[in-house]
């Protein structure tokens, strides 16, 4: 029973666990919302020489963008978790096989290699664990956000009442 504990710690300390993973946002360009409206409001100013001028600002609002987040490994993590399982899955299958070419007597010791096979199947359950989290874990997704509004500033002329 130590030996198998032992073990079990052995592969989730071998193993590496949890992989790092790094993002990466590609942020498309804005656009208008489904439910978008535009405004025009008009803007004052005085000039320098005294008269006052006056443009159109258009604003479109709500505006969105599209953002891909582009997720990746950053070590070798999920390769030591991968090897790890395939080394405890191939020890528990020769396991099984020496199981199978003994000649058992009736001493009950052909137990053995089937229980040791059972615990090392048991213990390559941790790292198949963690690599498949860590797959999920991993994958690309798009999202929508919201934007500031757009605002489109006409020329600069004089008032109209």
């Amino acid at each position: 029973m130590r030996a198998s504990g032992a073990l079990g710690v052995l592969a989730i300390a071998l193993g590496g666990c949890l992989a790092p993973i790094r993002e990466t946002r590609l942020e498309g360009p804005s656009r208008p919302s489904p439910e978008a409206r535009s405004e025009v409001t008009v803007e004052r100013r005085v000039t320098p020489t005294g008269p006052i001028e006056c443009r159109a600002v258009v604003a479109t609002a709500p505006m969105e963008r599209d953002v891909v987040i582009r997720r990746s490994f950053v070590d070798s993590t999920q390769d030591r978790n991968g090897a790890l399982a395939m080394l405890l899955g191939a020890g528990a299958g020769i396991l099984v096989f020496s199981k199978s070419q003994v000649a058992c007597s009736g001493s009950g010791a052909c137990g053995a290699p089937g229980a040791a096979a059972s615990v090392l199947l048991g213990v390559a359950v941790i790292p198949l664990g963690f690599l498949a989290y860590n797959a999920l874990a991993v994958r690309d997704r798009e999202v929508v956000e919201s934007v500031p509004p757009e605002a489109r500033p006409g020329g600069w002329g004089p008032c109209s009442p």
